[in-house]
Formats: C-alpha cells, sequence, structure tokens
C-alpha cells in the first residue's frame, strides 16, 4: 500500500488545478473594429477567438508540477518487511568436532553463541565451507557434518558478506568487512593423531608417542591394470601400513586407469619430488588435484577422503628418484585413508584460544525497506525532470 510521509504537500495540486482551470477561460474581448472601419479579417478574428485551449507547452509544464508535489508529499510503499534468511557458513574441518565442554563439541558451542546472538525466529541457511553448493535450511545443520573426516576449513575471503555469519572455532586474524563471526573457542584435546594396522600415534597434550593400536587394521581396495607402477606401490604401501586388500567396504579405494585411449592422443606428462612418469590421460581426475599433467594442466591424480583417483595411463616405467615416488604416494594414500574412531590431525587438536561473538546480526529489513521507500521518490523526480524538458522544448514552438 502507498502511504504519504508529508500528505500537507499533496494540497499544491489544487493550486495546479486552478491554473489549468483559468487557462481555459476565456481572455479579454478582441478588439475587432475603430468606428465604422473593419481593421481585421473576419477569417483572422474568429481564429483567434478558438484558440482558447491549452498548449501543450503548459500541459507538460503543469505535469511536471504535479509529479514533483507528489515527490514532496514523500511517497512510501507499507508492506510486511521480511528479513531475508541469514547464511551460516559451517568450518567442517576435524577440530569442531573435538569435545568441548558440555555443549559436546566445538560446533555445538558455537551453536549455543549462534542462538544467542541471533533470534530465534530468523531463517538459518547453513552451508559447507568446503564444498559451497551443499546446503541445509533449519536451525541445525546435520549432525554428519563434522567428523574426523579430514576437510578444509573454507575459504573465508569467499563468504564476506551481508547477512553471512562464519561459524568456526577460532576468532580468525583478519576480520571480514560485511559477515559476521561466531567462534566457539577450545583448548588442547589429547587424542590419537595417527594410526595404521599396528600401532597409533597418541597425543597427551603436551608431546606425541607410540603405541599399539586398540584397533584392527584397515581394509583398502586397489583397481588397476596388474602391470601398472602406482597399483604396485599401493599394494606395498597396504601391506606396509598393516592393512588388508578388501573389496568389501574398503576405507580406502584407489583406482587406476585402464587401457590406452583410442587414437593417437597427445602424450602427458606428471613431475613431482624429483620423479614423473608420462602416459596417455583418459579424463580429468575426479576430487581435489595432487598432480597435473603437462602440457595439458588438466589434473591427472585427484584425491578425496576414501578415495585415489589415478587417470594417467603409463607408457613407461617411472623416471628419477623412485625412493621420491614412493613416499610421494604413500603421504597421498595416507591422507585419503578415512579415519577410523578418534583419529584427529594433530594439528587440529591445537589450543584455539577464546571465542567470541563479533559483527552485527541486525539491519537487513530496515536497510531493504529504505531502499524501497526512496524508490518512489527517484521515479518521481526522473518524472518531474523530463517533463520539464519536454515543456522547454515546446516552449520553443509555441508559448506557455
Amino acid at each position: 500500500m502507498l502511504v504519504w510521509e508529508r500528505p500537507w504537500a499533496l494540497w499544491l495540486l489544487v493550486c495546479l488545478g486552478v491554473v489549468l482551470w483559468r487557462s481555459l477561460q476565456k481572455g479579454a474581448p478582441i478588439g475587432r473594429l475603430l468606428g465604422t472601419l473593419e481593421f481585421w479579417p473576419r477569417e483572422k478574428v474568429a481564429g483567434e477567438e478558438r484558440r482558447r485551449g491549452i498548449p501543450p507547452a503548459r500541459w507538460a509544464l503543469v505535469c511536471a508540477m504535479g509529479a514533483a508535489v507528489l515527490g514532496m508529499a514523500g511517497p512510501a510503499w507499507q508492506g510486511e518487511a521480511t528479513d531475508p534468511p541469514w547464511r551460516v557458513i559451517v568450518d567442517r574441518s576435524p577440530s569442531m568436532g573435538l569435545a568441548s565442554g558440555s555443549e559436546g563439541s566445538r560446533l555445538g558451542v558455537a551453536l549455543e553463541l549462534l542462538d544467542s546472538a541471533l533470534d530465534r525466529g530468523a531463517a538459518r541457511i547453513f552451508v559447507a565451507g568446503d564444498a559451497s553448493t551443499i546446503e541445509h535450511r533449519g536451525e541445525r545443520p546435520p549432525r554428519d557434518w563434522v567428523s574426523s573426516v579430514p576437510r578444509p576449513e573454507p575459504d573465508w575471503a569467499r563468504f564476506d558478506q551481508p547477512r553471512t555469519i562464519w561459524l568456526t572455532d577460532r576468532m580468525l586474524g583478519h576480520a571480514p568487512v560485511h559477515a559476521c563471526v561466531v567462534a566457539s573457542g577450545g583448548g588442547v584435546v589429547p587424542g590419537v593423531v595417527a594410526l595404521d594396522g599396528q600401532h597409533e600415534l597418541f597425543f597427551d597434550g603436551i608431546a606425541s608417542r607410540l603405541r599399539p593400536s586398540g584397533q584392527g587394521p584397515q581394509g583398502v581396495e586397489v583397481r588397476g591394470p596388474a602391470s601398472s607402477q602406482i597399483v604396485a606401490l599401493a599394494r606395498i604401501w597396504v601391506e606396509s601400513r598393516g592393512h588388508r586388500l578388501t573389496d568389501e567396504q574398503p576405507a580406502l579405494l584407489i583406482t587406476c586407469a585402464m587401457g590406452p585411449v583410442a587414437g593417437a592422443p597427445e602424450v602427458q606428462q606428471i613431475e613431482q619430488d624429483g620423479w614423473s612418469f608420462s602416459g596417455h590421460l583418459i579424463h580429468p581426475a575426479e576430487g581435489r588435484p595432487w598432480a597435473w599433467a603437462q602440457p595439458s594442466g588438466l589434473p591427472a591424480v585427484a584425491w578425496s577422503p576414501g578415495f585415489v583417483d589415478v587417470q594417467l595411463f603409463e607408457l613407461a616405467p617411472p623416471a628419477g628418484d623412485l625412493g621420491g615416488l614412493a613416499r610421494s604416494f604413500g603421504d597421498l594414500f595416507d591422507r585419503a585413508l578415512v579415519p577410523t574412531g578418534d583419529v584427529v590431525a594433530l594439528g587440529e587438536r591445537g589450543a584455539v584460544g577464546a571465542g567470541g561473538v563479533s559483527g552485527t546480526f541486525e539491519g537487513g529489513a530496515a536497510a531493504r525497506l529504505g531502499q524501497d521507500q526512496r524508490l518512489p521518490r527517484i521515479l518521481l523526480a526522473g518524472l518531474a525532470t523530463c517533463l520539464g524538458l519536454l515543456a522547454l522544448i515546446l516552449s520553443r514552438r509555441s508559448p506557455l
């Protein structure tokens, strides 16, 4: 509904009505005769009598003044002000799942702080910080969003936008310009930081020590041609870590490209840490890129938690430092292996300091309403300007 902030200004429209009414009135009689002589032809006098209408220039000027009066009266749209939902960017790195106080985890503490800072009636859309296409609408994110599965922290700079909240465990060194921050804080959390089939590395809060593993070996599945050097390295890694080869619900799946592609594709090469090997790129590897094929620049090896994808079909044995090759792929397989139980990397278990809340958690609807209120006035001001220019142009052809 349209309302007026200064309705008294509308009375000026009456003055414009008077101007129009006076424009329609016949003026003083035009003199025709002096004595008995006729000085003007009858056709010209009759034409002067019929010119009693409103000139186009005057119409344009009166309409311009009317638009200006309406704008001065302060029109505004009055309707229900509905705040858009808040986008809550969730840090899904393993540290958010660590135990913290009575709330169970750092994520739980952060959500309690969010509830105290934000109106419970405000709509929320939770966004996975490491995969922004994953969203969830509700009061809480899904329980499986935070676990010991290795996930990177969000690229916070991408999410520095109004009505956006960064939900994490530590106050960042660089404060956002537009977004708000909710951090749980937390101290050092002891626990297992690495695990193989026989031993585990336990961090007690000060130092790490090796002790016998309380868990059995994990299952790993390796798929690929028997001639592949990467397949051979993967099998050696499984044996050295004390895991077992299986095709039933493996904790890690390693796939290597099967067979060359048809035709004569360009030979690609990957090179890293003093070693290299060449072959045909079947298609870009899926997951987080780990090695790129040259000269195409496409990912030849990629990984994600529980999965390693090698898409370069080898044409010859690897060259260079074979020991470096084994270490590189061993580190890759260790990183991709999904931890079991409470295995969280040492870098995630450190103290993150005191938590807190920063930013402004209100004002979205008011700012948008202010823009809506200005729009009718801007439109009327533009209309008055255009009509005024039209009146000026028309006045050159006929008088006002």
